[in-house]
């Protein structure tokens, strides 16, 4: 019904038809699940910013992440077989079986993360409806624009909510923080993007590059660009190397091998080595034809 929502408001047709559907009922979520993602959220927004406590904000924050996360797992999972070190082979086990199997185990209702998924998609159209023709970007909980836009309005409705379901915190500061309200960023001078999640950007003409790439090391990734020509190199094709992140290579060895090392020999099994490795900025079809139709003045609504 959610989806159905956004549907209406951003297509227009003459006639629509459903080929299959899926419904569940609308209940409030089980108490112990509310009071979890409340304590989360509280130790998460105390604990943002302070030195010295960054372990322990990161795992408040993986936990009520990951109260989503237990709720839409995919149900249905085939395996895949590595045969005698050389061949990948994907079983074809029946879907119906793996999904009973799955349910049997299941402790958390997939549907209620599908819902989850549904509104929070929901909020976020809501904001690219709210900045109209001025939108830029978004996220999965953010949305970039340019000029002015007004939200007190929007927001003084997800401040309502929040107080009414006890979901808002202080911070270190003593700010309150409330879930759905969208706080406005710094503006930024200069921004581009690849796509989703692969964007860079600056506030002001000298300065900082920052790099919001997903694999690539925020820590190296602004300097790495900016020795190489600033955010007129965020392009496909340009390699990230120290900001490269890493990657995991498997060494399955049928038999051991030995190796000396200094002057003393030691045997090598299968293993696993995490090694640097190099990120190249890349772009997918769709967002390239998207791009060139926006150059040529075409509605890209015509593609997508």
């Amino acid at each position: 019904d959610i989806d159905y929502k956004i549907i209406m408001n951003d297509y227009v047709f003459d006639d629509i038809c459903v080929i299959d559907c899926y419904y569940t009922n609308y209940q409030r979520l089980p108490t112990p699940i509310i009071q979890s993602c409340k304590e989360y959220f509280v130790n998460k927004t105390k604990l943002k910013g302070i030195d010295g406590n960054e372990y322990e904000y990161m795992k408040s924050k993986n936990l009520l992440n990951s109260i989503y996360g237990m709720m839409v797992q995919a149900p249905v999972k085939q395996s895949i077989d590595f045969v005698d070190g050389n061949e990948f082979i994907e079983r074809k086990d029946d879907e119906i079986e793996l999904l009973n199997k799955s349910n049997n185990k299941a402790f958390l209702a997939y549907q209620w993360g599908v819902w989850c998924t549904a509104w929070a998609r929901y909020r976020l159209r809501e904001l690219i409806w709210l900045v109209g023709d001025n939108f830029v970007y978004c996220d999965t909980d953010s949305v970039k624009y340019i000029n002015d836009v007004a939200f007190t309005k929007y927001n003084q409705e997800r401040i309502k909510d929040s107080k009414k379901m006890g979901a808002y915190a202080k911070d270190a500061k003593g700010k309150v923080h409330y879930m759905g309200f969208f706080e406005d960023e710094k503006p930024y001078k200069y921004f581009v993007t690849l796509g989703a999640k692969k964007y860079a950007y600056k506030y002001k003409k000298i300065g900082r590059i920052y790099v919001v790439v997903s694999g690539v090391t925020k820590k190296y990734a602004g300097a790495e660009l900016r020795a190489h020509g600033g955010l007129e190199a965020f392009k496909p094709g340009f390699i990230f190397s120290k900001a490269g992140g890493t990657e995991v290579v498997y060494n399955d060895q049928t038999e051991p091998i030995k190796y000396m090392v200094d002057g003393k020999e030691i045997e090598i099994t299968s293993n696993i080595v995490i090694r640097d490795s190099t990120y190249t900025l890349g772009i997918t079809g769709e967002y390239e034809r998207i791009l060139k139709y926006y150059q040529k003045g075409i509605d890209t609504s015509a593609v997508l």
